[in-house]
């Protein structure tokens, strides 16, 4: 895990902090008065996204008692929040030093660990910490985390489920619960998905629905909208490969664009993405009222989620309908289950009529072409002039999702290709899989399929890592039933070829949809036996697979896959169309 650099404030350069450090030392005569009244401040400026003062304060309050858990605890997690990483594990084991019994500082390591990519470690201190004490639903939240990566995924939703139960007034841990569950292969899952998302809203969203909402909005269907966007990933992350483009072309004549962004971290992409909005607000630490109020008085007509129920979501902020119009869109593959957001922007591949709507609680609207536009991060490296296999002897297959898409009916298919193909060879990348407890593991899920362990090379995930690896496959395999989505992006952009299964629910359609706006269709199947007929096939037909390869990058770039400036015109069209169909119903109902 990389750590970000962060500007702190001395009380030299900031008014306000030395007030605050003058207001604390005179209570330094009493630690525990102190250490509360530095904690309550610097958790008042996390919580207001100003983390750089939160710093600021807990350094100071360690200058006079460096040696409080609870102290330690809480600066380590805004350090963590806010990227800067190096001192947070230090901190941490001094506190659980101090006071061993502290399951806060136990289930902090965990999580810590965890994002650290060192999924063993971080396994051992949640277990630890649920071993001081059962229902500490953090560390539930936790190895819930651990076994999804490892691709444990009924593990990891029972884990999920016991922390749901020992904390069921917790949105953030239902939220996860619903996410996880996206990936699991079993037939009767994607109508758990759903009901657990509509369970979600039923628990944590519904008392806020309103029978009359009181938008002051006119319901002119002709004029300029206010389009609200809601994310946390307003930097170098998959969802900004997306946005950026259309932010680009999107007409300003008719849309006006409103960031507000949950999240500290900063980078070159939020710089680029900040210039590119009109209105830009950091809503980090903003409770779910606040943001709803603001979103209000800016006069949002559109108001738009790119989270779902991933991390650093504001789906309670949605609840609580602070614009007339609500759609979900791009980051997240299924229904959030909230009767307040009014649409899923999607397109009828992913979602064709009649297929999907009984796993929806939001309206689907399909756009024109495809749902999404791509734009490659800077400086990916040019695909290689020709297949792989050219150099090393053998065809090489690869994956690089998150492993929680490879699901033990995905493992067994990719072992009936490998036995048909003696000298292939499958290259994984995942988090977590450059330590050697996860690699064996992985290794006797194969061997169980009947691969020997030496013809897979499995890595860890490396940010450096990202396109380069794509030149040394020479076929990509799609997991099922949780398809790859910027994955498969970049997998295109690098001029590999993918096989991909077509399921009957939105995150088992991607590969479908990619590739068939990407001239591949003849890729995309119907069955297991397909898959595994289609890749051997491809595999065995070295002209044809040089064929596919040859171009394919130029290809995607003609495509509408890459076509910013269509996909502008056609979200344009859906933006006015769902204007117009609210403009409808007030008129309707007046």
């Amino acid at each position: 895990m990389s750590s970000v650099s962060l500007s702190i404030p001395s009380q030299h350069e900031d008014a306000v902090l030395a007030a605050i450090f003058a207001e604390l030392d005179t209570l330094k005569a009493d630690e525990q008065v102190f250490c509360h009244e530095a904690d309550r401040c610097a958790l008042a400026y996390r919580h207001q996204g100003d983390v750089a003062r939160a710093i600021a304060i807990y350094q100071h309050a360690m200058s006079r008692y460096p040696d409080v858990p609870g102290i330690l605890v809480n600066f380590a997690g805004v350090l963590l929040a806010a990227g800067v990483c190096e001192e947070v594990l230090p901190l941490l084991f001094k506190a659980v030093e101090l006071e061993p019994r502290n399951v806060a500082a136990w289930s902090a390591l965990a999580e810590t660990a965890y994002k650290f990519g060192r999924l063993e470690e971080s396994e051992m201190f949640a277990r630890h910490a649920l071993s001081l004490d059962p229902g500490d639903f953090v560390a539930w939240n936790h190895l819930a985390g651990i076994y999804k990566d490892r691709g444990r995924l009924l593990e990891a939703v029972a884990c999920f489920q016991k922390g749901v139960l020992a904390a069921p007034r917790s949105a953030a841990i239902a939220s996860n619960l619903v996410f996880t569950s996206i990936y699991c292969g079993q037939g009767w899952m994607p109508d758990y998905t759903a009901e657990t998302a509509r369970n979600f809203d039923r628990m944590h969203a519904a008392r806020f629905w309103k029978s009359d909402w009181g938008h002051t909005n006119a319901p002119d269907p002709g004029k300029g909208l206010r389009l609200g966007f809601v994310s946390p990933d307003f930097r170098r992350h998959a969802v900004a490969y997306f946005v950026e483009p259309l932010w680009q072309y999107l007409d300003r004549s008719e849309f006006t664009i409103y960031a507000y962004y949950n999240q500290s971290q900063r980078d070159s992409v939020t710089e680029r993405m900040e210039a590119l909005a009109d209105v830009w607000r950091p809503v980090l630490g903003m409770t779910d009222d606040a943001l709803a109020a603001r979103i209000r008085e800016d006069g949002i007509d559109i108001l738009i989620d790119l989270a779902g129920h991933t991390a650093g979501n504001r789906l309670l902020t949605f609840a609580r309908k602070p614009a007339p119009v609500q759609v979900t869109w791009l980051g997240y593959p299924s229904t959030t289950g909230l009767k307040a957001i009014d649409w899923l922007l999607t397109d009828s591949i992913l979602d064709p009529p009649g297929m999907t709507e009984h796993l929806l609680v939001e309206k689907p609207w399909r756009m024109r072409d495809v749902f999404c536009v791509y734009r490659p991060h800077d400086g990916s490296p040019e695909p290689i002039d020709h297949p792989p296999f050219e150099d090393n002897g053998y065809v090489t297959f690869g994956c690089f999702n998150n492993f929680a898409k490879v699901t033990p009916q995905v493992i067994a298919l990719w072992c009936w290709i490998l036995q048909r193909l003696p000298t292939a060879k499958l290259l994984l990348e995942a988090n977590g899989l450059d330590e050697a407890a996860f690699a064996d593991d992985v290794r006797a899920r194969f061997a169980a399929g009947g691969v020997a362990g030496d013809r897979l090379e499995l890595l860890g995930r490396r940010p450096e890592h990202q396109y380069h690896l794509y030149n040394r496959i020479d076929i990509a395999l799609d997991p099922f039933p949780c398809n790859g989505g910027t994955t498969t992006f970049d997998t295109l952009w690098m001029g590999v070829p993918l096989v991909s299964l077509a399921g009957g629910h939105m995150m088992a359609r991607m590969g479908a949809d990619l590739l068939s706006h990407a001239g591949l269709s003849e890729l995309v199947v119907e069955t297991e036996d397909a898959y595994a007929e289609v890749a051997v096939a491809l595999a065995e037909d070295s002209d044809r697979l040089r064929r596919l390869r040859s171009g394919l990058r130029t290809r995607v770039q003609a495509s509408p896959l890459m076509d910013a400036a269509k996909f502008a015109a056609n979200f344009a069209e859906a933006m006015r169309g769902m204007w117009q169909h609210w403009c409808t119903q007030q008129k309707n109902e007046a």
